[in-house]
This record gives C-alpha cells, structure tokens and sequence, in this order.
C-alpha cells in the first residue's frame, strides 16, 4: 500500500534506527540518541549557541531548549549568556559530558560498523549521501 511513499518508508526506517541507537545510547551511557547527539555537537563546539544546535540536528528550536534543559539537569552542559546579545543561550558541555566523550565515540563508531556489516559499506555510504541531497533539495524548495 505504501511502497513508494517517501513519508511513510523514511518514517518507518527512521522509527527502525531510532529503536536500535536508543537502546544502544541508554545501554552505553544512559541517554537516548537525540541528547547524546547534542552533547557530541557542544563537545565539538563548546559554547555553541542553541539556534546553531539546533540547526546542525535538524531540530526545532523548543525541542533543542527542552533537551537541553534535561542535559543541564543531568549535569552534561551549562547554559551562559551570551555577551553580545543577551537573549542568546550559548551551552557548554560539563567535566561529566567530556568524561563521555570516549564511549560516545567508540558507539558511534560500533553502530556504524554494524550497520555496514548488515547493509554494506557502500550501501550506507550512499544511502546517506542520497538522504542528505534529498533534505538539502526539501528544505531549500521551502526557502525558495
């Protein structure tokens, strides 16, 4: 019924990957994907304004706010405000988060490797490049 509906397949693979990288993610260091993400972004950047985080993952600015709340609960980041312009919310990742970033890669790397072991290398090489030119394509025609 549904076998050439993009929203439907990518909803369903998207539903797939989340299931298996959560486990993962809670398993390893007791987050879900979505927050280990973001910490991986604000150890990569530390004091990246929220809208920029929430850029980079693709997310909406209230969800990012709310993961970050959680992660400041956690004791993963802090906020501080920006000293150009005051209503800017810049996050640092913690000692804790820096203290994750080890497992986060080695994860990262686990997945990645089990997934080409079950879809190939190359598959999943291109499968990515294909689903990014295809946000890029969606997200610029909303622009236009």
């Amino acid at each position: 019924m549904f076998d050439q509906c993009l929203y439907f397949n990518v909803n369903a693979l998207s539903r797939s990957i989340n299931r298996i990288w959560d486990r993962e993610y809670q398993d390893a260091v007791q987050l879900s994907a979505a927050h280990a993400y973001l910490i991986w972004v604000v150890l990569g950047e530390p004091g990246m304004p929220q809208r920029r985080i929430a850029q980079q993952l693709g997310l909406a600015r209230s969800t990012v706010t709310r993961f970050v709340d959680a992660l400041v609960k956690k004791g993963l980041v802090r906020r501080q405000q920006a000293e150009h312009d005051g209503r800017e919310q810049l996050v640092f990742p913690t000692a804790q988060a820096e203290a994750i970033r080890a497992p986060l890669e080695d994860l990262h790397h686990k997945l990645s490797e089990r997934v080409s072991d079950i879809l190939g290398s190359d598959a999943v090489a291109n499968s990515v490049t294909q689903l990014r030119q295809t946000r890029a394509k969606l997200e610029s025609s909303q622009t236009a």
